[in-house]
């Protein structure tokens, strides 16, 4: 156990572990919390004719699945040189707060292809329909953690531009995967643009990097 200890901590270090597991924590509550409460509710359709244009593409589910792992790897890399860093996943947890309020006040819906398709794609995208049911759209988390993965490496000077691009590359593409697997309309990725922002916002003005920090060393020294 102690060598497998050893191991994770190599690739997530102790002061990065508790704001990561903090984030998945939080969107497991959100997600189902919300779905909860407006299990009754009316739902709103925020497609706009532009959104009924766009073709239902299964293979995007690659990239729409993808997006879990370039999350968590972009978290990793955020937070794990020191605990100041971790600063963009208290905005993250932040957005998400804001997003529980979203989901309950604004239940968003949308319609569906039918027919998902045949081969592994279809299949693939026929699976994400059943665990995932078409609610709480508005904002799309997908697009946010993406995004905050993105923004919070863009500044750092230790982290090349080539993995910057990566990045931004990859949360362009799951940008595009919400809407061509029809599991987001186009309004709920700049609000989602605009909740990460908000979030990480909020984050610096409290210095919540700065705080997580002095908490983190002062826990170090008692030790």
């Amino acid at each position: 156990m102690k060598k497998w200890i050893d191991w994770l901590e190599k690739w997530v270090p102790r002061h990065a572990m508790l704001p990561i597991v903090a984030c998945f924590l939080l969107n497991c509550v959100v997600y189902v919390g919300a779905k909860a409460l407006t299990a009754g509710a009316y739902h709103y359709d925020l497609s706009l004719p532009l959104d009924h244009q766009l073709p239902y593409v299964p293979f995007f589910v690659l990239i729409y699945v993808l997006a879990y792992v370039s999350w968590a790897v972009g978290f990793v890399l955020v937070a794990r040189e020191k605990p100041e860093d971790c600063e963009p996943l208290f905005g993250e947890m932040i957005s998400k707060l804001f997003c529980f309020v979203i989901f309950v006040l604004l239940p968003t819906t949308l319609e569906r292809p039918a027919d998902t398709g045949s081969g592994f794609f279809g299949w693939g995208v026929s699976v994400i329909y059943f665990f995932d049911p078409p609610t709480a759209l508005f904002p799309s988390i997908h697009c946010i953690e993406n995004w905050i993965a993105w923004r919070g490496l863009f500044g750092r000077k230790t982290v090349g531009r080539g993995v910057k691009a990566s990045f931004l590359i990859m949360a362009l593409l799951v940008f595009l995967s919400t809407l061509l697997v029809k599991q987001h309309v186009l309004v709920d990725i700049p609000a989602a643009i605009a909740v990460s922002e908000a979030g990480m916002l909020i984050s610096r003005k409290l210095r919540l990097g700065q705080r997580y920090a002095a908490y983190w060393r002062s826990r170090e020294v008692r030790a």
